[in-house]
């Protein structure tokens, strides 16, 4: 699902980002819903958000990001609809979750937000699918659940992280 959602934003230089710094940010919840809009001196270079950083567990992995994202370097016009080059942008890069958009109504700034909308019957089509195309290449696959630590009678403060 996609759609058009309006977010705080704070500018800031991409030379200063680190890991550390996005998570001294993002560790205050009132910060939780601001988009920082990275720039390279006056060019906009990309965006980053609370819920790219959770993925991140070192440096690389935001290097990573910072390299995929910075596909989609532009402003998108928009007049409340989708734009094919939104689209495209969302469709050539998993990684991007936010667009900075301008509308044409209004003249203000605004983000459009993709989320995978997740159904059950479609996820186990899909893994079936892959399953009997490998079965005719006379591939083993075995479909594996991992349970949750709830699932496993482990309390929080028994679990320890390495």
């Amino acid at each position: 699902m996609i759609e058009l959602v309006k977010r705080k934003v704070l500018r800031v230089q991409i030379s200063e980002i680190t890991l550390k710094r996005l998570c001294d940010f993002y560790d205050n919840e009132d910060n939780r819903e601001v988009i920082l809009l990275l720039y390279d001196k006056d060019i906009y270079f990309s965006n980053i958000g609370f819920e790219e950083i959770l993925k991140f567990i070192d440096e690389t992995d935001l290097f990573y990001f910072l390299s995929l994202s910075s596909v989609d370097k532009t402003i998108v016009e928009s007049d409340g609809e989708l734009s094919e080059t939104a689209r495209k942008s969302f469709d050539n890069n998993a990684d991007i979750r936010y667009i900075l958009i301008k509308d044409s109504n209004t003249c203000e700034t605004a983000f459009f937000y993709t989320d995978i909308v997740f159904e059950y019957d479609v996820y186990i089509e899909n893994l079936m699918s892959v399953k009997n195309k490998l079965r005719r290449e006379s591939v083993n696959t075995y479909f594996v659940k991992i349970p949750a630590i709830n699932d496993m009678g482990i309390k929080d403060k028994d679990v320890h992280r390495i």
